[in-house]
């Protein structure tokens, strides 16, 4: 049931709200066969080595999981017997740990939480109905780490490969008042389809997430450069030999930056910790950085890409209007024959109505708990029909 060397089997990457296609398309340039996007998920087909090169190199991607059971159970009981009688202790070590995550869909039972500890009882009773002992519980940094999802009677255990969820990158040193979640900064920058070609700014820095993960895409390297530890390391037929090959091939891939990414902030704290940033995640050298209000920020070619996420907060939203509406100025009147992005909040503050620009690309997602626009524009000289 655990992946092989050569072994073709479904697979399932997570991903955010509204990433979806471009996870998908990812996976395609890396590999992945009979891709089928689901919500916030895409499901995949690769082998063992696919499992490695996905986690160090996705960078929409949350987690990698790998199906290793499929059963129907009407109630606890029957999701107990069919867990236990999976081969536990052929996989999991005495001396290994263990942790269960369940996601229910119009299950028989309602709570999650009851669900994860059946699954945990069974997996525990196995190994030491087979070994004699029980393995331990470790929720917080498992070395097996074991997802559950329960979607009417339906249920499907698989294998987190991941670990920690793929946005701790690990270059992030200082985190800012409210930071962006790499994957959601990856997938905007990855949705303009700018791929290094050409200048880059975010006039609302924070603290430099986007930049960083604009250095990393324009230089082709790995999302996961800075970390070393992944689950899939835990399973019997880890191939450390396949991994370091698959993980020098990535690296034989960057590439180098011809032009500039540009970042600047009025809080000069913010500046600071972006500096910080780019430094641990060894892009300082492709980043200029300025503290400055946005409206002082200039074209500096004739043609680049504007990515930003302005702030907002409960003091913001009372001006909302006169924000948003200096931003939408600032880009027409300064940026003509520049593509600019912003990730603007929804709902009822809706502030891309403020823009008074047309978007190209709109693209619903979420921003930790704030529902959000992803907008696109191309900026013009007068009006586009004039163009």
């Amino acid at each position: 049931m655990l992946p092989q060397n050569d072994d073709l089997r479904e697979m399932v990457a997570t991903t955010l709200q509204g990433l979806e296609e471009t996870l998908a398309a990812e996976l395609l340039r890396l590999g992945a066969q009979k891709i089928e996007p689901l919500k916030r998920a895409v499901k995949f087909q690769g082998d063992l080595g696919f499992i490695y090169k996905a986690n160090r190199s996705l960078r929409t991607a949350l987690r990698i999981l790998v199906p290793i059971n499929k059963f129907y159970a009407a109630n606890e009981a029957g999701l107990y017997d069919a867990v236990k009688a999976m081969p536990w202790s052929e996989w999991i070590g005495l001396d290994q740990t263990l942790a269960v995550h369940a996601i229910l869909v119009k299950a028989p039972v309602t709570h999650s939480h009851f669900a994860a500890l059946k699954v945990k009882d069974a997996i525990v009773d196995r190994i030491q109905a087979d070994k004699g002992k029980r393995p331990s519980v470790d929720t917080k940094n498992p070395d097996w780490s074991i997802h559950v999802l329960w979607s009417g009677d339906r249920v499907q255990i698989s294998l987190d490969s991941s670990g920690d969820s793929l946005h701790r990158r690990g270059y992030k040193v200082n985190q800012g008042m409210a930071p962006l979640n790499e994957v959601l900064a990856a997938g905007m920058v990855m949705m303009t389809h700018w791929d290094g070609k050409g200048d880059f700014i975010d006039p609302f820095c924070g603290s430099g997430t986007l930049l960083t993960e604009a250095a990393l895409i324009a230089k082709n390297i790995p999302a996961n450069v800075f970390r070393s530890k992944y689950s899939y390391q835990n399973w019997p037929v880890f191939d450390a030999a396949l991994q370091d090959k698959i993980w020098d091939g990535l690296m034989n891939r960057i590439r180098d930056f011809d032009y500039t990414i540009y970042g600047s902030d009025r809080n000069g704290r913010s500046v600071r910790e972006t500096q910080e940033n780019l430094e641990h995640a060894l892009v300082d050298d492709y980043v200029q950085l300025d503290t400055c209000d946005f409206r002082d920020v200039k074209k500096t070619s004739p043609f680049g890409f504007i990515v930003t996420n302005p702030p907002y907060d409960k003091r913001i939203a009372a001006n909302i209007e006169p924000l948003y509406g200096s931003i939408g100025r600032w880009l027409k009147h300064d940026f003509p024959g520049w593509n600019a992005f912003i990730l603007a909040p929804d709902g009822e503050v809706n502030a891309s109505r403020h823009i008074g620009l047309r978007p190209n690309k709109r693209v619903s997602m979420v921003n930790g708990s704030i529902d959000c626009r992803y907008l696109g524009y191309q900026l013009f000289k007068g009006k586009k029909k004039e163009q």
